[in-house]
């Protein structure tokens, strides 16, 4: 695995981050070797590099929505609103394309998210379809 943190292989994709956030001013937080956040106005990322899975996962919440609605999820689940399978990462150590195919998988929501409304209409499908997969794996269909 690189010994490069997370958060320098993320800023070392400028480009994409400009193009990702349409020129609009972003932050990264440098949290832990293997994990970092980017935040804009409407936004926040958690991108978390899993040793286990070798592949960098993302957390996502958006901003624009009301604060007691407003929280993180997967990645996948924000995809499944925006109805796109998402397919098997590819595994490996740490690397300058898990950042990029992390970056590139959470583009639809990081401009779903630009809209409140949208964002809004999201957060109330990946809360419940939380709270339903949740049920279902427990057994609790009452």
């Amino acid at each position: 695995m690189s010994d490069m943190r997370l958060s320098e292989l993320l800023r070392r994709q400028t480009s994409l981050l400009e193009d990702l956030f349409k020129g609009e001013p972003y932050e990264i937080a440098d949290t832990a070797p293997e994990t970092c956040e980017l935040r804009t106005s409407w936004i926040e990322v958690a991108l978390t590099y899993s040793r286990r899975d070798q592949w960098v996962d993302a957390q996502l919440k958006p901003l624009l929505v009301p604060d007691d609605i407003s929280e993180a999820y997967p990645d996948h689940s924000w995809l499944t609103f925006c109805g796109i399978e998402v397919e098997a990462s590819r595994k490996s150590g740490l690397d300058d394309q898990q950042v990029i195919d992390a970056l590139n998988l959470i583009r639809p929501v990081v401009a779903l998210f630009k809209d409140g409304q949208a964002a809004r209409d999201a957060v109330w499908f990946v809360r419940g379809y939380g709270h339903a997969y949740t049920d279902w794996a427990s057994g609790n269909w009452d």
